[in-house]
């Protein structure tokens, strides 16, 4: 038996022996994701100015990479600031917790690409005004979206992305409490299918001759688009609306259409400054849905009254009158008409507005 005992034991070192040599020669490294904070104030991206620490101190010298998430700043740096990126980088994503103003520019010597991962961007509240980008030559920022992510203001200041992003076939959702203008072109690589959803109670303004196809959806909160500029447009042919607002502010008196608008859920408005006109295709209403039309500007629709001469009792105009389709090309009206109540039915006709029992 004593063969066999030491057989097994030789057989056992012999495995562990493997095992440490595959260790040493074989094993590929596990990459972890690691959270880096800026430590300075106004400076050009480097490993200098990184640590891995939150509040102050900590280990630097080593350059986020596309595997880590970084944070403006240590908990003990606060104040106006510009961090020029000096170089394409690549990050998971990004926080903004410094209470001073922050902008992210490129840096002087070349336009730059800021490509984030799917933890996207937060700005949390307490933090001040964020900018990414800028207009001056060899100083714009770039965003290459490296998957479906949201980009969340819960700040009282205000976000804004001036220049381009390339979305690919991802989804951007702009979601929190605050408000978030892009002035850049959302779909501004090679392509551009992927959609856009804002979510948050916040105001979302766009800028921009926007070139994504993706579907448009608006779940709360408000979309503004054109922000009262000259540009402000959106390729998207679909728009969802679940309990949100869409202002088309537009100057200039230009159209913006869509093919199809699906109202989904909650209560929903949809306005256009006089001078605009704004082609909602076929309006699809679900479930018990709301929308009223503002009384400004021209908004149309393909689909049909019901039998009663009116789009149906979820869709106003005005807020208080029945609002009427009046064909493809003519604006959404409100009801001239008279109603009667038979029933607890609407009927339309001559008659005064009389509740029959």
């Amino acid at each position: 038996m004593r063969p066999k005992a030491l057989s097994g034991s030789i057989a056992k070192y012999s495995r562990g022996l493997a095992l440490s040599v595959l260790t040493l020669i074989g094993a590929p490294a596990v990459s972890h994701a690691v959270d880096y904070y800026w430590n300075t104030g106004t400076n050009t991206w480097s490993g200098t100015f990184w640590s891995d620490n939150a509040t102050s101190g900590g280990t630097t010298g080593v350059l986020p990479t596309s595997s880590d998430t970084i944070t403006f700043n240590q908990s003990s740096v606060n104040g106006a600031e510009t961090i020029s990126l000096g170089a394409d980088q690549s990050v998971l994503g990004i926080t903004f917790s410094n209470t001073g103003t922050t902008l992210l520019q490129g840096g002087g010597v070349a336009d730059q690409i800021l490509t984030i991962g799917t933890s996207g961007i937060t700005i949390n509240s307490g933090a001040g005004a964020v900018t990414i980008g800028s207009l001056t030559a060899l100083q714009s920022v770039a965003i290459a979206l490296g998957g479906n992510q949201s980009w969340t203001n819960n700040s009282a200041s205000q976000f804004t992305v001036i220049n381009g992003i390339d979305n690919g076939a991802n989804l951007l959702t702009i979601a929190g409490t605050g408000n978030t203008t892009i002035s850049g072109i959302i779909g501004s690589g090679v392509t551009f299918s992927g959609g856009l959803t804002k979510n948050g109670n916040g105001t979302l303004t766009l800028s921009a001759a926007n070139a994504y196809t993706g579907a448009t959806t608006i779940n709360r909160g408000t979309l503004n688009l054109g922000g009262s500029t000259a540009n402000g447009s959106l390729d998207s042919t679909v728009l969802n609306m679940a309990g949100a607002t869409l202002n088309y502010t537009r100057t200039g008196g230009t159209t913006q259409a869509f093919t199809t608008t699906n109202i989904t859920a909650g209560a929903n408005t949809i306005t256009a400054v006089a001078t605009n006109t704004l082609t909602l295709g076929s309006l699809v209403k679900t479930g018990d849905a709301t929308v009223n039309f503002g009384t400004t500007g021209t908004i149309t629709t393909s689909t049909l009254n019901d039998a009663t001469g009116i789009l149906g009792g979820w869709a106003t105009f005005g807020g208080t009158n029945w609002a009427v389709a009046n064909g493809a090309g003519s604006a959404i009206t409100g009801f001239a008409g008279t109603y009667t109540m038979t029933n607890s039915v609407l009927n339309v006709g001559a008659s005064a507005l009389s509740l029959v029992h």
